[in-house]
């Protein structure tokens, strides 16, 4: 069985989940055939199964009998929200990326019967130390992200000491 990985090879975020995909078939015993493909590419191999990583390609949906969508809310394009009908299946890895899918695609008139929490949680492979959830690190990849605000104001004083890196305040 071939199966094409589609994602951005210059996003670290979603090289760490080709990774964890990689792992994840290695484990199967049958024959799959991983192929990676840059989802800013224009040409894509005839599949099995297309999944992809964070971005879709539209013009790649054709190329395999199934299409998958591995969502990530922090990286998800507005325009990527009306191809998410051309998907068979959704798979948030989060509770709240789940939530924010499920408002965006009932507002664009998207049947969302395939979405799928999978509680997925993709490897730091940068740090291998035991943690201590005294203290919380909320790092602020993109410094105007908007999420980071709203959990700053919803945090309570009964939670753990939050300790921010690289926000930017207005």
């Amino acid at each position: 069985m071939k199966i094409n990985i589609i994602s951005n090879s210059n996003s670290s975020k979603a090289n760490i989940d080709n990774e964890v995909l990689r792992f994840l078939f290695k484990k199967i015993k049958n024959n799959v055939e991983l192929v990676p493909v840059n989802v800013l590419n224009y040409v894509c191999p005839n599949a099995s199964i297309n999944i992809f990583v964070h971005n879709i390609n539209y013009s790649f949906v054709n190329n395999a009998k199934i299409n998958v969508f591995i969502a990530d809310h922090e990286t998800l394009a507005d325009f990527n929200i009306n191809y998410l009908s051309a998907m068979d299946y959704i798979f948030c890895k989060t509770e709240y990326s789940k939530l924010l899918l499920e408002t965006a695609m009932s507002d664009n008139n998207i049947p969302r019967d395939n979405l799928i929490l999978t509680g997925w949680r993709s490897p730091n492979i940068e740090i291998n130390t035991s943690k201590s959830f005294n203290d919380i690190l909320l790092y602020c990849s993109d410094r105007n992200n908007p999420h980071y605000s709203k959990v700053l104001e919803e945090w309570k004083e009964t939670f753990p000491t939050i300790n921010v890196i690289s926000f930017n305040k207005k």
